[in-house]
């Protein structure tokens, strides 16, 4: 492959990395709670928060480059936005490793229920928000359904041992606020002139009402799927290159 690409993979093993690094250093479980507890609340205030990131790392981005806008702008708004709690919950496995092994003996036995676990949560992640939550429900509840589930696993663990309870009562707290205030359908609240705004199983959708055209993007910020324009004039664009194909079949004009 002639590039490279920063993928999942890679990511994982970096958190399994320092994961493994932070469980030697600090064997203690309720380290490995405190992470699970603050990657809950981090995700939970994605759908409220997020539109404001994107935003804003867009809108600095148009005064310091001029190509590549998109890429670049979709790039460093994933990292700001998941790589903090991809971090946090990396580092699940290697500490379980370290807390759940209670001597050599029993080692490979405790790898292998950890990598089965691991196995059916990366096949539960993938499938159940792409073919059933995210079509079902939206990405926003998404994101709320799968940070309740870990604000629910590490309130369990310091609620058994009677510990952190006012940092518990806390993210409980800020959850219900972000699941109130960023549960919303609307996304570009910049946007005054738009037609709709929703998901599709496949993407974001949004149609522009202009002056003298109609647009559909699939971009929350910028770009064009579909132009329409009103007058029956041409769109600038290269989809305006497409009318040149019967001429260049030798489609004799029809009158």
């Amino acid at each position: 492959m002639d590039h490279y690409y920063w993928n999942d993979y890679d990511c994982h093993g970096c958190c399994n990395y320092w994961g493994g690094r932070s469980a030697d250093a600090h064997p203690d479980p309720d380290r490995l709670y405190v992470h699970i507890l603050v990657a809950a609340v981090w995700i939970s205030a994605i759908p409220l928060l997020g539109k404001y990131i994107i935003l804003g790392i867009s809108g600095l981005l148009i005064f310091s480059i001029n190509t590549q806008l998109l890429t670049i702008a979709a790039f460093l708004t994933c990292m700001v936005i998941f790589v903090f709690p991809l971090v946090l919950l990396g580092t699940v496995i290697p500490s379980l490793a370290k807390y759940a092994t209670d001597s050599m003996e029993n080692t490979g036995k405790t790898a292998g229920m950890l990598g089965a676990y691991n196995t059916i949560e990366s096949i539960l992640g993938t499938f159940l928000p792409t073919f059933l939550t995210i079509p079902t429900v939206g990405t926003a509840v998404t994101f709320l359904i799968f940070s309740g589930i870990l604000l629910l696993v590490s309130s369990i663990y310091f609620l058994n041992t009677g510990i952190k309870r006012i940092t518990i009562t806390a993210a409980t707290v800020l959850f219900v606020v972000c699941s109130v205030f960023g549960n919303s359908d609307k996304f570009a609240f910049w946007e005054t002139d738009l037609l709709y705004e929703g998901e599709s199983v496949y993407n974001y959708l949004q149609v522009r009402d202009r002056d003298d055209s109609r647009i559909l993007s699939t971009n929350v910020l910028f770009g064009v799927q579909s132009i329409m324009k009103k007058n029956s004039e041409l769109t600038g664009m290269h989809y305006d290159y497409a009318l040149a194909a019967p001429i260049m079949a030798q489609i004799p004009k029809v009158k």
